[in-house]
Parts: C-alpha cells; structure tokens; sequence
C-alpha cells in the first residue's frame, strides 16, 4: 500500500497528530485500501477537513503500531554465559548480567494472528511491515522491526551472549530477503525498500 500511505501521509503529518512520523506509516489498517481510501474521500476536500475528522479517521481505519510483531519468550536462556565469569570486578559484573538479561525484552516474530487478516470479519488490510519467518532482535523505542547495520553489532552481542539459535535466525531473515527481495533493505519495513546499509552480511556471517 505504498501509492495508498503516500495519498495519506500528507494530511496526516500536517494534522500533527504524532510528533514522530514514523507511528502513522507504522500502523496496519484496519480494513483493506479500497475501504480506508473510500473513509479518506468521504471526510471531503484536503483543504477544508479538520484535525479532529482526521483524528478520527485514523483512529476508526487503523490499528496500533507494531500490533503485526509479538514478543517471544526466549527458551533455554542462559543465565550466566561465560563471558560473566571473565569479569572480575563485581559491581562490572552485576551490571553486565543485568544488561544481558534484556535480551529477553527485545526477541520479536512476526505475528500471523494480527498481521492484517480477520479483523473486524474483513481480509485484506495493508501492513508496512516486511514478515519475516524467523524470530529476531529489534533496536528498541521506535525500532520495532529488525534493522540490517544494527544486527551487526546484535550478533556479537548475542554471540557473546550463547544465544546461537538468535544469531542463525537473524542470518535466515537476511537470507530470505535476499532471495525474495535481491538485497537486504535498511530495515522490516517497505518504505526501506529503496535503501540499503553498509555491505555487512559477509561480516555477520563469519561472525
């Protein structure tokens, strides 16, 4: 729904209802495009709509941001990988485990239960998000989605981490969408698709 967002995007942005931008184009809709469009032209001329009709039509047509990604529990984490046992000082250490317990916040997989089918009985809504069929690491705050330069740094960390099963599926997604897309975009959304970020998978992988 790329042409679609774009039609909405402008008068959505100029509403000020978000102060970050990237909350509207991250919201799956509620129904499909034809019926969305349809909503927009029955609130009349761009020049004349309110901030309050607007408001409401994004409220009624779409749905939360991120609602296409769920958390996944990790199984078998390891409480204590070794590289703990490395660090002597132990206010070092305390602190490290606690920053490689939030592993376990940021594991996502793409949702099939909300990624836009049988909402309100109707098929067929739009989604931004590029699925992906293994679970993976997302940055955090607004970056609900998996990122190409990010997952560098990732997998070392998970790596460091023992969270092997992590790190190979980070490596299929990339695979994936080099097969089903001819390049890894900048990151799990479609408004990515027409950049990339610095050549690291050959890196990730001999990671």
């Amino acid at each position: 729904m790329v042409s679609e967002r774009d039609i909405l995007c402008r008068p959505v942005n100029l509403a000020k209802l978000y102060v970050d931008s990237k909350t509207f184009v991250d919201k799956p809709t509620a129904f499909d495009a034809q019926r969305v469009l349809s909503d927009f032209d029955a609130l009349g001329s761009q020049d004349n709509i309110t901030v309050g009709a607007i408001s409401n039509f994004v409220s009624n047509d779409f749905r939360g941001e991120g609602l296409e990604l769920e958390a996944l529990t990790l199984s078998n984490f390891p409480e204590n990988p070794t590289f703990l046992s490395k660090i002597k000082d132990p206010l070092v250490k305390a602190w490290s485990k606690i920053v490689h317990s939030y592993w376990s916040d940021l594991i996502r997989g793409t949702n099939p239960e909300t990624l836009c089918s049988n909402h309100n009985g109707t098929t067929g809504c739009e989604s931004s998000l590029i699925p992906l069929n293994h679970t993976f690491v997302v940055p955090g705050g607004r970056f609900r989605e998996q990122y190409y330069w990010d997952s560098y740094w990732i997998v070392r960390g998970l790596l460091e981490s023992q969270l092997y099963d992590i790190v190979n599926s980070t490596l299929q997604n990339f695979m994936d969408e080099l097969e089903t897309i001819g390049f890894i975009p900048n990151g799990g959304r479609i408004y990515y698709l027409n950049r990339s970020q610095p050549p690291l998978f050959i890196h990730v992988s001999g990671s």
